[in-house]
């Protein structure tokens, strides 16, 4: 990976000396904000509405474990006047272009924002912490455009009051059935969890995709369903499914998908997927399930 960085960073400083290479300025008074993944992509639409143009590098439909920054990328990175980024392992790409740049953009890392208690860096999955993301991306477009100051504490406002909603229906949801959720998949949700107490079992330790697990971990799952007669078990989107699949055959078990809302397949962002709708449809399968 740190070869294919000093490559990029090269490439970068001929984009700066050739105008030819690419020249990703417009003539637009709405300001740039790129996201690595959604979460930060749909909080800055919310909040930025007209006043911002707002992009995602991770592509639709792909996972943010497996990115790798193409030159363009790094040029838009130097260019856009906000930049809203994870941090954390995933993210170590970022740190590097970053503190290579001779100028930065003004930027919202989200693991600065919330205090997580995890290991699990997926800390949106909380709507608490959507809500701090949230308060941060506002106050960082009314530092850079201040004109503006009042429309972007309107909108921050009325998100604030979905997020709240949001949240409310999840803890009445909780506190009235109690479930146990089976994840025959990753489990980067640990926030979720801690949010309303949770109780879980995954199959996975973590959210890496580099690892399996073992035959000892995938027949405690199966036992746990067993016993539990727990007739639905979970993945996540972009899961290739071939674990709760086995879990599923072995325990007649039915398979749901849970959104993390890390990234989003081209058709969701042309149907117009938010961060909230996507946790909406997350409680609505909860509700059918339980």
């Amino acid at each position: 990976m740190k070869k294919v960085l000093t490559l990029l960073l090269t490439i970068l400083i001929l984009c700066s000396l050739f105008t030819g290479c690419d020249n990703t300025t417009t003539a637009s008074d709405k300001l740039t904000v790129i996201s690595t993944v959604f979460p930060g992509y749909d909080f800055a639409r919310q909040i930025g509405g007209e006043k911002v143009d707002v992009s995602i590098l991770l592509p639709a439909g792909s996972e943010s474990h497996h990115f790798e920054p193409t030159p363009k990328d790094i040029v838009k990175i130097q260019n856009c006047d906000l930049f809203i980024y994870t941090g954390g392992e995933n993210d170590a790409w970022v740190e590097e272009i970053l503190s290579s740049l001779d100028t930065s953009p003004t930027m919202v890392k989200m693991l600065d924002v919330v205090k997580y208690p995890t290991d699990d860096e997926h800390v949106w999955t909380s709507p608490l912490y959507a809500g701090k993301i949230s308060e941060s991306v506002k106050d960082a477009l009314c530092k850079i455009d201040p004109e503006n100051e009042i429309f972007y504490s309107e909108n921050h406002l009325a998100y604030s009051t979905d997020l709240g909603k949001l949240n409310e229906d999840f803890r009445k949801f909780f506190d009235a059935r109690n479930p146990v959720l089976v994840f025959g998949d990753r489990f980067p949700l640990k926030h979720f969890a801690e949010l309303y107490g949770v109780t879980y079992y995954s199959a996975f330790d973590g959210c890496s995709s580099e690892t399996e697990p073992s035959a000892a971990e995938l027949a405690d799952i199966i036992k746990v369903v067993k016993t539990q007669n727990i007739d639905t078990i979970f993945c996540i989107e972009f899961s290739n499914r071939k674990v709760a699949e086995s879990i599923s055959e072995a325990t007649g078990a039915k398979i749901r998908q849970f959104h993390t809302c890390h990234n989003v397949t081209q058709e969701e962002l042309n149907n117009g997927a938010t961060y909230i709708s996507l946790m909406e449809e997350n409680l609505k399968v909860l509700e059918e399930v339980f």
